[in-house]
């Protein structure tokens, strides 16, 4: 986990990690070489930004151990692709279309349950009670 100093950069980093959900897609690899081109100068930021670029949106680069038959010694990279592409997780096409903006289906109804109960993780007692209010 990135514990950040609490500057105004490294939160207005967050918030434009953030923000590359709402992109199109096509978008997202020249969004992400602007953030590593201007990334603020702060502890672990830079850090922050390749590993989300890894894991959300490019991928991996690694070097296969390969060597020539005659002894040279070939340069090959591959790119893994992310864990986690932009297809799983961006939201440009449902925001666009007017639609949900998450794939799990029960995270409205948890939050209107909380709004109900008036608290995240209720006790019983507190169901109990807001059940008999309502």
């Amino acid at each position: 986990m990135w514990v950040f100093s609490g500057s105004s950069e490294a939160h207005h980093c967050r918030g434009v990690i953030d923000g590359l959900a709402f992109l199109p897609i096509v978008d997202l690899p020249v969004a992400m070489s602007y953030l590593h081109r201007n990334i603020p100068d702060v502890d672990r930021v830079a850090e922050l930004v390749t590993y989300f670029d890894n894991t959300y949106v490019s991928g991996t680069v690694r070097r296969p151990n390969t060597d020539a038959e005659d002894g040279r010694f070939l340069l090959r990279l591959t790119r893994s692709p992310p864990l986690l592409p932009p297809q799983v997780w961006n939201v440009h096409e449902s925001t666009v279309n007017g639609m949900d903006r998450t794939n799990n289906v029960s995270e409205g109804w948890n939050h209107a349950f909380a709004s109900m109960v008036g608290h995240s993780h209720p006790s019983v007692w507190r169901i109990q009670a807001a059940l008999q209010q309502n």
